[in-house]
């Protein structure tokens, strides 16, 4: 009984350890193709635009006479 207690055990842990490690695969798999894609569309786009930023003048005028 104990050995056939132990076939069964070993069966169930087969077929979850492989059913464990396809999905979790190809979740991480997604993962890395989702975050090496956002990387992508992050460096082509311009989203600041350092030479059209024009410099603001200070309005607040000294009295340089006293």
């Amino acid at each position: 009984m104990e050995d056939f207690n132990k076939k069964l055990k070993e069966r169930w842990q087969t077929k979850r350890k492989k059913a464990f490690n396809w999905t979790s695969l190809i979740i991480k798999v997604m993962i890395l193709v989702a975050i090496l894609y956002t990387i992508n569309r992050l460096s082509k786009s311009d989203n600041i635009q350092w030479t059209s930023s024009s410099a603001t003048q200070d309005t607040v005028q000294v009295d340089s006479l006293k």
